[in-house]
C-alpha cells in the first residue's frame, strides 16, 4: 500500500478519458447551456457511450438507487398530475436520466481500473478544476465579466465562474478543496497541494456562498479530528488533544459570534425574500399533505412569501418531494453504503463527503453533474483502498497508513 499514493504519477491517462476530465471541469458553467444542454453535459456523454454495454447489466449501488429513486418520482409524477399539475416541471426527467446514465457508467467503468489510475484521473480533474476556475476569476477582473457568453459573476456581487448562479462552483469547489488537504497531509508536494488547498477556498469565499464556508469549516473540524485520532497513539493524549480542539472550537465561537451569527443568518436569508427560506422549508408541510407517501416529481412544490412557486432549496427536502418515501429510503441506503466504505476504507475521503452533505442543506446539489463526479470517486477510490488492504493484511481506513 506504500506505493500507491507514491507511484499514480508516473502513469498515463487514457485520451478517452480526458472526454471525461474535461466534461467535469466544465460541468459549473451552466451559463454555455442551450436548454439543459452544455459542453460539460456533451463531452460526458460522449466518454460514457464508448463504455456502454448491454451484455451483463449490474445492479450496482448507483443502479438501485436510481432505480428506486425514479419509480418513486413515476408515482409521485402521476399524483401531481392529478393534485398539483401547476406545480409538475417534466422537463426535470431529462435530467434525472442523464445523471443516472452517466453515473452509472462511471462507477462501472471507474471500477474497472487500478486504485493508482483512479487516484491519478481524479488528481487530474481537481488541479484542473482549480487551474480553470482560477484563470476564469482572473480574466473576469482584467478582461470582463463574461466568457464565450458565460457570465462569470451573479448580479455582479459573486463569483459564478461561468454558471447562471454560484452554487454551480460553490459545491464543486468545497468538495475538491479537502482532496488537496488529504494529499498534503498524505506528504506529497506539500507546498503545492497547500497551494492548491487555499486558492480552492479563496474561490469559495469569492462566491460569497454562506453554505459553502460552512461546509469547508465543518469538514475542517472534522479532518483536525480525524488526524488527531488516527495520530495520537496514547489514548489519554488523544483525548486530552481532542478536548483542547473542541474547547478551541467553543473559544473561537464565543469570541468570532457577531460573525458566525452573521454568517448563519446571511445562509438563511441568501433568498430574494430575505428571511424566506425558512418560510420555504417550512412550507414542505403542504407536500406532506397533498402526497405523503408518494411525492409529487419534479418540480416546484412549495410557495414564496409573495406566493410564487419555488423549489425547497434542499436537498434532502427535495429528494422526498420529487420521490416520496421510496426515493428517500433509496437515498438514505445509498448513503449508508458511501459512509461506511470510506469509514473503513479511507478516511482521508470523509471530510470531502461531509463538505458536499452539508452543502445538501441549502440546495439541490445531487442534481448537478460534477456532485456525482466526486461522490463516485470519493466512493470507488475508498472501496479499492479498502480491497487493496486486505490483500495486504492491513487496513487501509487510518491516515497513518494513508500518510505512508
Amino acid at each position: 500500500m506504500r506505493a500507491v499514493f507514491r507511484n499514480h504519477e508516473k502513469i498515463q491517462l487514457n485520451k478517452w478519458d480526458l472526454l471525461l476530465v474535461f466534461g467535469a471541469v466544465l460541468s459549473p458553467m451552466t451559463g454555455l447551456r442551450i436548454w439543459k444542454i452544455g459542453p460539460a453535459e456533451v463531452l460526458c456523454l460522449i466518454w460514457a457511450l464508448r463504455y456502454v454495454s448491454m451484455k451483463r447489466l449490474v445492479l450496482d449501488e448507483h443502479a438501485r438507487f436510481f432505480i428506486l429513486f425514479l419509480i418513486g418520482m413515476f408515482l409521485g409524477t402521476l399524483v401531481c398530475i392529478v393534485v398539483a399539475p401547476e406545480e409538475l416541471n417534466t422537463e426535470g426527467w431529462a435530467t434525472w436520466i442523464y445523471l443516472a446514465f452517466i453515473s452509472c457508467v462511471l462507477l462501472k467503468r471507474i471500477r474497472k481500473n487500478s486504485l493508482e489510475y483512479n487516484i491519478k484521473l481524479f488528481d487530474v480533474i481537481c488541479r484542473l478544476c482549480v487551474l480553470w476556475y482560477l484563470f476564469l476569476y482572473g480574466y473576469s477582473l482584467l478582461v470582463g465579466r463574461v466568457f464565450l457568453g458565460a457570465p462569470l459573476w451573479y448580479h455582479n456581487l459573486r463569483y459564478s465562474g461561468g454558471g447562471t448562479n454560484p452554487h454551480q462552483v460553490a459545491v464543486m469547489l468545497c468538495g475538491i478543496a479537502f482532496w488537496f488537504s488529504g494529499r498534503a497531509l498524505q506528504g506529497k508536494s506539500f507546498l503545492l497541494n497547500t497551494l492548491f488547498f487555499g486558492i480552492t477556498v479563496y474561490l469559495e469565499t469569492q462566491t460569497r456562498s454562506s453554505t459553502g464556508l460552512a461546509a469547508i469549516f465543518l469538514a475542517s473540524l472534522v479532518l483536525l479530528v480525524i488526524v488527531t485520532v488516527q495520530r495520537v497513539k496514547h489514548k489519554r493524549n488523544r483525548a486530552i488533544i481532542i478536548t483542547l480542539e473542541i474547547a478551541a472550537g467553543v473559544l473561537i465561537a464565543v469570541i468570532f459570534y457577531r460573525v458566525i451569527y452573521q454568517m448563519v443568518y446571511e445562509w438563511i436569508a441568501d433568498d430574494s425574500n430575505g428571511i424566506g427560506r425558512f418560510y420555504i422549508w417550512s412550507s414542505f408541510r403542504n407536500v406532506l399533505r397533498k402526497s405523503p407517501v408518494f411525492g409529487l416529481g419534479p418540480g416546484e412544490h412549495t410557495l414564496t412569501q409573495l406566493g410564487e412557486l419555488q423549489e425547497l432549496h434542499n436537498t434532502y427536502l427535495e429528494i422526498y418531494a420529487a420521490s416520496g418515501l421510496l426515493g428517500f429510503f433509496a437515498f438514505v441506503i445509498l448513503s449508508i453504503r458511501v459512509f461506511r466504505t470510506v469509514a473503513r476504507g479511507n478516511l482521508a475521503m470523509l471530510p470531502i463527503l461531509i463538505s458536499m452533505y452539508m452543502y445538501n442543506f441549502a440546495g439541490f446539489s445531487m442534481r448537478r453533474l460534477v456532485y456525482w463526479v466526486i461522490i463516485t470517486f470519493v466512493f470507488v477510490i475508498s472501496e479499492q483502498c479498502f480491497a487493496t488492504a486486505a490483500l495486504d493484511g492491513g487496513r487501509f481506513g487510518s491516515y497513518r497508513n494513508y500518510l505512508r
